[in-house]
């Protein structure tokens, strides 16, 4: 049994709002989860930079307190040379 060319089209447009409907609960399903990783990833990132810096800024002040301890002792070691010898 044929089926006349109206009735198909008629069928398809039919059906379009359905398709728009499942690819449209898809589309959310999958982006509300590509959004949650990708806050998530930014989240390490921003954390790791954070660590990063944290890391840099203590081995800058260790260098920093070494120096001023180096440069105290030379000033100490010119203003008394005979108690450095010890």
């Amino acid at each position: 049994m044929a089926y006349n060319e109206a009735l198909v089209v008629a069928g398809g447009i039919a059906h379009v709002p359905l398709l728009v409907t499942v690819l449209g609960f898809f589309d959310r399903k999958s982006a509300g989860r590509y959004q949650s990783v990708k806050a998530a990833t930014e989240a390490k990132a921003k954390a790791d930079a954070k660590a990063k810096a944290d890391a840099k800024a203590e081995a800058e002040a260790k260098a920093k307190a070494e120096a001023e301890a180096k440069a105290k002792a030379k000033a100490l070691e010119e203003v008394n040379p005979e108690d450095s010898e010890i």
